[in-house]
């Protein structure tokens, strides 16, 4: 096994993991895990950080020959799609369906099936694609880890675990994504249902409010380190993401977001916690300044806004600590975010922080940038205040 760059063991809400940069990390082995098979299944947990468009990940390859086959990946828009690519002889198929996106920063299960003649695609168990294709069996080689075996296109993320199976697997046989969450619902006070992933038993309570191109999954890491430092964490998807839904689900910049964050607010408060704040990014920031106020006076302890504002509540009523985090060039369609984010912030009553950072990332992609720990220092830090 060769080793280039730096590529780290590092723990994380699924277990112990190899993190590559996307610059220039790697790992080469000189073997080809599926060389003789005719038919397999080829799977990996892994999670995807953002990075360049094109990142070709995982890569066997026959010695002296041009077959192959390819785990890549496509980041667009902040999201990303699966290509599962099998080279055999004149025979070439890429698995993908470009309409299938995905949030970055959530943990994955991907896998290639083949069965002799047909090749299929999946993402947590869901078919993305398929095809038939002549693939014959494929003689010894090499694979390569984070990056396209000639060193182009290099991966920016974590994987946690790869297997080789010499058969075709039915979805219900994959390997699972599991982490220290437990599935939760509850009724939100218009009639809507909200889905979440629940971390932790301790006294004190966290409400994850995701961004518009984010869900629940998408909060694994920063809810794992809360529920580590004592925190019992409530991660939810809002109304229209996932299996929640609730009245104007539609339109989740028109629907009442802020009543599927004081659910969640009560649910852990039901549960046992004895305070509760909100973590809220982007869209799901609205909905908890939004909550924030609509809340009786106690009921929400402390909010941090990350790179949002309220909806449509005046800031001026307000209640418990707030943190406010920009990155200083965030910018939106109509222009930067810092004007009229400052301008909520100096409205909003004491006690207050205002954090600024550098660069442009916005809310929970400042998770993907080398701005990550520092973001997650501050909001421990605000949120275990006295």
């Amino acid at each position: 096994m060769t080793v280039e760059g730096n590529p780290k063991v590092v723990d994380t809400a699924v277990g112990k993991a190899i993190e590559f940069d996307g610059v220039d990390d790697a790992i080469f082995v000189e073997a080809h895990p599926l060389a003789g098979a005719k038919s397999f299944t080829w799977e990996a947990i892994f999670r995807p950080d953002g990075g360049q468009q094109e990142q070709r990940w995982f890569h066997l390859q026959e010695s002296g020959t041009e077959n192959r086959l390819l785990f890549e990946l496509r980041v667009i828009n902040g999201k990303w799609y699966f290509d599962a690519y099998l080279h055999s002889g004149e025979h070439q198929k890429a698995l993908i369906d470009q309409t299938k996106v995905h949030p970055i920063l959530a943990w994955y299960h991907v896998a290639a099936v083949y069965d002799g003649r047909e090749a299929r695609s999946f993402v947590n168990g869901v078919q993305q694609r398929e095809a038939e294709i002549q693939f014959d069996p494929q003689g010894p080689g090499r694979s390569s880890v984070g990056v396209r075996i000639n060193r182009v296109n290099y991966f920016k993320g974590a994987i946690r675990a790869a297997r080789f199976t010499r058969r075709a697997l039915a979805p219900d046989q994959f390997m699972k994504v599991t982490g220290p969450w437990k599935p939760v619902s509850f009724p939100t006070q218009d009639g809507g249902v909200i889905h979440g992933d629940l971390y932790g038993t301790g006294r004190r309570g966290v409400v994850l409010a995701h961004g518009g191109r984010f869900d629940k999954a998408s909060w694994a890491e920063q809810a794992n380190a809360l529920m580590k430092a004592g925190f019992r964490v409530l991660a939810i998807d809002l109304r229209g993401y996932g299996r929640s839904r609730g009245p104007g689900d539609a339109d989740t910049f028109t629907a009442p977001l802020h009543l599927d964050v004081l659910a969640a607010v009560r649910y852990l408060r039901k549960a046992g916690a004895q305070t509760v704040s909100v973590v809220g990014a982007s869209l799901g920031g609205g909905a908890a300044g939004d909550a924030a106020v609509e809340a009786a006076p106690g009921e929400i302890d402390r909010v941090v806004f990350l790179a949002a504002s309220l909806s449509s509540r005046p800031p001026e009523k307000l209640k418990g600590r707030t943190l406010f985090i920009l990155a200083r060039d965030d910018v939106s369609g109509s222009g930067p975010r810092l004007p009229g984010i400052r301008a909520q912030y100096e409205k909003a009553p004491d006690p207050k922080e205002f954090l600024l950072l550098d660069g442009d990332a916005h809310a929970q992609y400042l998770f993907a940038t080398d701005q990550s720990a520092r973001v997650m220092r501050e909001i421990l830090r605000f949120l275990s205040a006295p």
